[in-house]
């Protein structure tokens, strides 16, 4: 849910808001009963096994309040998960406890024809044995129909198929208005596990938290903005002009604050081309050691700077996952479901959204062309100064 704060001044005849993001739960009356009879009390678990697929660092973040809830309920077991997480997410979820074994496994599609990689699933399930609880966060038939039968499980809990598969029902009352990380967390609701209270457990090492405090010793942190400039798709309707970043970055400058551009390794150069002045560039502060361990560094640095500014990528929800005041443009995107969650999630967006059931790509792409600097700059000092 979007709650708008400030119709920002534009100088191009759209109407953009400056609106905090705050996530969308079901209501509690669907949950409270099962706190009081708490059915993960009754299980004896010993290996939890979540079937999770694909695990991009947004896709990882909006589900890491689930992971963190079930080990909080299950502090000894030893949690597998099958899917395929990068290696940055493999470490943050190991940091925090809440993988002990992957299972690789990448199904793009599934189809009956993807049948080597169901024996791949076949196989890790005649590894493993039986498992004690399935978490299966499938919504398709096919694939829960084959985790029904690559694995050996006592208890299962997922809501696929209107929870055909699983030894708990329950329901999802509008369900495409909540929050993904809501919907996650039904998984852990419907066993009476409370969500933990910080939501999310994104450990940091002590060490790079000392060194990410020292590289910034002469620096106020709330002069610090950090941006995450580009997105892993080629959706143009999820970009924003990489002209409007180098515009912003100079706005920046000139009103004194320092500005990190943080992103993939790979897409170093295109940070490097937009970069101006005294810009720093976040993958060329570390040393070859520390890059090793640059998610880290990163989530580090996102707990101290003054704001965060992205995309709808993974950085962006990292970064309202630490705590920081974070700002995601997304014009032309309804957001309600995927925003970044966290206190202080910020986003800017179009009301053409709201007026218009039906866009064109070449609407969408107008809309974002019309987010000038000048107005990104200005919602970035309206965040900083809010208290």
């Amino acid at each position: 849910m979007l709650i708008k704060v400030d119709e920002l001044n534009t100088e191009r005849g759209e109407r953009f808001f400056l609106a905090r993001h705050k996530a969308s739960d079901y209501p509690s009356q669907l949950f409270d009963d099962w706190y009081k009879d708490p059915q993960y009390k009754k299980l004896s678990v010993k290996k939890v096994l979540f079937y999770i697929g694909g695990m991009a660092l947004g896709d990882y973040v909006m589900f890491n309040p689930t992971l963190a809830s079930f080990r909080e309920a299950f502090p000894e077991a030893a949690f597998s998960i099958v899917g395929c997480p990068s290696k940055a997410v493999q470490m943050l979820a190991q940091e925090a406890g809440l993988m002990d074994k992957l299972l690789w496994s990448r199904i793009r599609k599934h189809r009956p024809w993807a049948y080597k990689k169901y024996k791949e699933l076949w196989n890790y399930g005649r590894a493993e044995g039986t498992i004690d609880l399935l978490v299966d966060t499938q919504r398709q038939f096919l694939p829960s129909l084959v985790l029904s039968i690559c694995f050996e499980y006592r208890n299962r809990i997922g809501y696929s198929s209107k929870c055909f598969f699983s030894d708990w029902k329950f329901d999802e009352p509008n369900r495409k208005n909540v929050h993904d990380t809501y919907q996650s967390l039904m998984l852990a609701r419907r066993l009476g596990i409370r969500p933990i209270p910080t939501m999310h457990s994104i450990r940091i090492p002590e060490w790079v938290e000392e060194r990410i405090s020292r590289l910034l010793n002469n620096i106020s942190s709330r002069k610090i903005i950090a941006m995450f400039p580009l997105v892993s798709c080629d959706d143009p309707c999820r970009q924003w002009p990489l002209e409007y970043w180098a515009q912003l970055i100079d706005l920046l400058h000139d009103r004194g604050y320092e500005v990190v551009l943080l992103g993939d390794p790979g897409r170093i150069d295109i940070l490097r081309s937009i970069g101006r002045g005294d810009t720093k560039i976040f993958w060329d502060i570390l040393s070859e050691d520390e890059r090793e361990y640059e998610i880290f560094f990163c989530a580090a640095l996102l707990k101290k700077v003054g704001c965060v500014v992205g995309l709808e990528s993974g950085g962006s929800h990292l970064a309202a996952a630490c705590g920081a005041k974070t700002l995601a443009l997304a014009p032309a995107t309804r957001l309600g479901r995927y925003a970044p969650f966290g206190d202080r999630s910020w986003v800017i967006f179009s009301d053409r959204l709201e007026l218009e059931e039906e866009m064109t790509e070449e609407d969408r792409v107008s809309i974002i062309k019309s987010l000038t600097p000048r107005v990104v700059c200005s919602a970035i000092e309206e965040i900083l100064h809010e208290r």
